[in-house]
């Protein structure tokens, strides 16, 4: 649902408890994805898990999310600077609380394993703070922080500043 709350951003309003939301448009990259159609993906509320029989169930295999989550995998991605904001999380996480007004290094990367005619992907998440590495749940709860990111400028092999990429 934190995934989803990301990718439907200014089209659909979510509430507190963070398990239903109520879709008021649909983002342009699921116009554009080509995969899915208005009468797959209804306006109106979806819970996860539902709650009552005037709404569209939300799950994994939902055209909706299944659309944002091919839409995420083919996103490209410039580095960027999280401004992650304890504060504004509502509530308190002990081991967060060490880290506030420190930096470190934040890495995600998508693992598919191909084994036995199957294929398995995984997101693998790594943190590192100032003088040590996060485990995984540490890691885990900070990406869950409210924030936003600014890309950083890239440069070009001859070092030169390029214009950062657009946020995908």
């Amino acid at each position: 649902m934190r995934f989803t709350r990301a990718m439907l951003d200014g089209h659909a309003t979510f509430d507190d408890d963070g398990l239903a939301f109520t879709l008021e448009s649909l983002p342009p990259i699921v116009y554009n994805s080509g995969e899915a159609t208005a009468e797959e993906i209804r306006f109106g509320r979806y819970e996860l898990p539902r709650r009552s029989e005037e709404t569209h169930v939300y799950r994994l295999q939902h055209p909706l999310a299944q659309c944002l989550l091919r839409a995420a995998q083919q996103a490209t991605t410039a580095p960027a600077t999280l401004h992650l904001d304890y504060s504004a999380h509502g509530a308190k996480v002990t081991v967060l609380e060490a880290l506030k007004g420190s930096e470190g290094v934040v890495s995600v990367q998508r693992l598919r394993v191909h084994s036995l005619g199957a294929t398995e992907e995984y997101l693998l998440a790594a943190a590192t703070a100032p003088m040590h590495v996060l485990d995984a749940d540490t890691t885990e709860k900070l990406l869950a922080l409210p924030g936003h990111a600014v890309v950083l400028p890239c440069a070009d092999a001859s070092g030169a500043a390029m214009p950062p990429l657009p946020p995908s």
